[in-house]
């Protein structure tokens, strides 16, 4: 028999809990804390309260207060799934997709039957580029959780990348009959009805889903840049440059503690200008000739700036049988991290004997392989796609001074409007693109450093102009097949069947499907009366790469 009172104390605890979680889900954090550190003044060793406890720390953009209290309840109940799929959240949130992968497998083997852990595995297999396995993760979700409503849009946004637009519209009303203002669910429909012109549809479900409240930084920054494209389409330039703003000023705020850092390589206000200041032209060309392994080889880096027809030419050039593209990942960390990150380290990169150009070619490939999980590379050309490597032009030309370098060139205006209006998975580099003067100001900075090293002659080098690939593509193909040293193939003219095999997290996904268009070129123009005093700083660069004044 219990005794007196203990009923009572129990209902009050569940009682807590609930309201925890009913603040929770009205975006209540601090209200929920405060029932949460009651509940566990009474029971630390509650695992419900413990699990919540790490939910609400990883809502509150806080995973490093979750990890302790996560592990804790792993002490507890080793077997836990639920625990292992949040810590799964957390290892993503703190940017390691191999530990978070890991986490969600290990929930999966405790509970095969665990949807929110499938959902999870999915999204990391598209980030990845596993499009196969992340649909079957959706629909192992789906399987176990028929109404999860998540994993039908997650599965919708998947099916419409790849060109499969009726079933991806299914899904899409099926989540929206029963969640009218499900965000990502009404973001793919948005965009199914911007593919089909549909403008005034796709704009209806926008301001649908922004009169929402409640609505997460980066679902409504996704909202107010499809809006903003719905406007620019119908010619309504100075209502989308304002959405278009709204979109970077709603996630700038959450960003500016994290990406907005200046201690990362990509960063201009720091790194930028103290790499320009070293990698001088005359010290570029007065390095000693090393000569380099004679087994390792060199990769093709294309690089130039964001929004410059890097993810068309890797689509383009990936079509290839003979070619092997790696795309937007940092390869060059170890080199960073070895000589960047002081101006000591740059001198030691200066005086690199064979046996540190051997190490760090390794380096370099060891990441490559590692990237590739076990693909063979052997008899393929291989390139690295990274815009912003641009940036590290002067470690490639120290490294690998026998690499070939495509340098992706469009007209410097249209460059910088079309990052400003890009929805970027932001790190510091993508960072500077939330106001239109920073963009500026880091085209400015990038080209400059780049343009200098390039103009020491250590590397060999292919201008590629995006205005040239989209009016003549068979004649500037052939060009840069030629510089690569590669036959032609008709394939390269197909990239579309590419393009839809492979999944990208960059503006670029639902671009590279669709035939050529020439609407990209001078989009500036309409934009003009927004883009001033700014866009005069772009002038010399105007001249400098032979566009129209």
């Amino acid at each position: 028999m219990s005794r007196p009172g203990t009923g009572r104390r129990t209902e009050r605890d569940a009682s807590r809990l609930d309201e925890a979680r009913a603040r929770m889900r009205e975006g209540d954090l601090p209200g929920a804390l405060v029932r949460l550190r009651r509940h566990l003044e009474r029971h630390p060793g509650a695992v419900p309260a413990l699990l919540l406890l790490g939910a609400l720390y990883g809502q509150s953009g806080q995973p490093g207060r979750a990890l302790p209290v996560l592990r804790r309840v792993l002490a507890i109940d080793p077997g836990n799934a639920a625990a292992h799929n949040d810590l799964g959240l957390v290892h993503l949130a703190l940017g390691d997709p191999a530990l978070a992968r890991a986490a969600f497998e290990t929930a999966l083997r405790r509970e095969p039957r665990l949807a929110p852990a499938h959902f999870n595995l999915a999204r990391l297999f598209m980030d990845a580029n596993r499009l196969e396995a992340a649909e079957r993760h959706y629909r192992d979700a789906l399987a176990y959780r028929p109404d999860f409503a998540d994993a039908m849009a997650g599965l919708a946004e998947l099916l419409a990348h790849g060109a499969r637009e009726r079933e991806a519209a299914e899904l899409c009303d099926r989540v929206l009959s029963r969640h009218p203002r499900h965000p990502g669910a009404s973001l793919t429909a948005a965009g199914l009805d911007f593919r089909a012109r549909r403008f005034d549809a796709a704009r209806r479900r926008l301001d649908l889903l922004l009169a929402r409240g409640g609505l997460d930084p980066r679902d409504r920054s996704l909202a107010h840049g499809r809006r903003a494209q719905c406007l620019e389409a119908i010619g309504d330039f100075g209502a989308a440059f304002a959405d278009f703003r709204a979109a970077n000023e709603a996630v700038r705020g959450p960003a500016r503690a994290t990406v907005g850092a200046d201690a990362a390589a990509f960063s201009a206000s720091v790194n930028v200008a103290r790499l320009r200041r070293h990698f001088t032209t005359g010290r570029v060309s007065a390095w000693p000739r090393v000569p380099p392994p004679a087994s390792g080889g060199a990769p093709v880096f294309l690089l130039g700036f964001p929004r410059s027809g890097t993810t068309l030419l890797d689509r383009m050039l990936g079509s290839h049988p003979e070619v092997l593209t790696l795309e937007e990942r940092e390869l060059l960390n170890d080199a960073w991290d070895r000589f960047g990150a002081s101006d000591a380290g740059l001198e030691r990169l200066d005086a690199l004997d064979g046996e540190g150009l051997a190490r760090a070619r390794r380096d370099y490939w060891k990441r490559v392989d590692e990237e590739l999980g076990g693909a063979p590379r052997e008899g393929r050309l291989v390139i690295d796609r990274l815009p912003l490597n641009t940036i590290l032009l002067g470690f490639i030309a120290r490294i690998f001074p026998d690499a070939r370098v495509v340098f992706a060139l469009r007209d410097p205006r249209d460059v910088c409007l079309s990052c400003f209006q890009q929805r970027f998975a932001l790190n510091p580099g993508m960072f500077h693109f939330l106001r239109w003067g920073s963009t500026v100001a880091y085209y400015d900075a990038v080209m400059g450093l780049g343009v200098q090293v390039l103009e020491a002659g250590v590397l060999t080098c292919h201008h590629n102009r995006y205005e040239d690939l989209i009016r003549a593509p068979r004649e500037a193909l052939g060009g840069l097949l030629a510089f690569l040293g590669l036959p032609w193939r008709d394939e390269v003219l197909d990239y579309r069947r590419t393009a839809r095999a492979r999944y990208t997290a960059t503006p670029s996904a639902e671009q590279v499907v669709r035939p050529l268009y020439r609407s990209s070129i001078g989009r500036f123009r309409a934009y003009e009366p927004w883009l001033k005093p700014e866009i005069e700083r772009l002038a010399p660069w105007v001249g400098r790469f032979g566009y129209e004044p």
